[in-house]
């Protein structure tokens, strides 16, 4: 079986290395570069009742229950 130009598992590697790995920390860098730029209070909590509607019974036997948060 021929492996075509790409099948070398070195050809991804570098890719993950000289392509991938930087984007990654570019992307976090400009972030973290607008976070310091821009403080924006948070806004207020607002209880839309329309939006926690539980109706479906959950892993634990209560709609109102999740497995996470506990």
């Amino acid at each position: 079986v021929g492996t075509g130009s790409f099948g070398d598992g070195r050809t991804w590697r570098a890719l993950s290395f000289v392509v991938a790995l930087p984007a990654v920390g570019v992307c976090a860098l400009n972030v973290w570069l607008q976070q310091r730029r821009q403080q924006h209070p948070r806004a207020p909590f607002v209880p839309y009742h329309h939006l926690r509607i539980r109706t479906k019974v959950g892993v634990m036997g209560s709609g109102a229950s999740s497995t996470q948060g506990r």
